[in-house]
C-alpha cells in the first residue's frame, strides 16, 4: 500500500486569507474565503459554485473558477465548517478583498469587530 499524503487542514485550522472548502447541511461543498477571525465569528466571502466534493471544489481553486457571490458574511465560529472542510490554499488579503468587511463595519459603526 502507498503511503498516507500530508494532512489537509480543516477549516478549523484555517487563518486570514485561506480559502476553505466546506460540505453544508445538504451534503454540497461551497468554497468560502476567510476575510477576519475572530474569537466568536469568522467573517468570510462566498463563492457562487457549489460542488459534489471537496476533490472538485479544490479542482475549481487550482484552476480558478470560482466567482464571489457574497463580499460579506459573518458566520458564528463554532457554526463554521463543522462538517468534512479543507483549506484549499492561501493568498494575502487586499484592500478589495476586504470591501465587503469593511462596509459590513461601517453599517455596524464598527461594533463587535474581531
Amino acid at each position: 500500500p502507498s503511503a498516507p499524503g500530508p494532512a489537509v487542514p480543516s477549516a478549523a485550522a484555517a487563518v486570514e486569507g485561506d480559502f476553505v472548502a466546506a460540505a453544508g447541511a445538504g451534503g454540497r461543498v461551497r468554497v468560502y474565503r476567510i476575510l477576519r477571525k475572530g474569537p466568536t465569528t469568522t467573517h468570510v466571502a462566498q463563492f457562487a459554485e457549489t460542488f459534489a466534493t471537496l476533490d472538485e471544489a479544490a479542482e475549481a481553486y487550482r484552476t480558478k473558477r470560482l466567482h464571489v457571490v457574497l463580499a460579506h458574511s459573518p458566520i458564528p465560529a463554532l457554526g463554521f465548517a463543522r462538517g468534512a472542510s479543507r483549506v484549499l490554499g492561501r493568498l494575502p488579503l487586499t484592500d478589495a478583498d476586504l470591501a465587503g468587511y469593511r462596509a459590513y463595519l461601517d453599517a455596524i459603526g464598527g461594533a463587535g469587530a474581531p
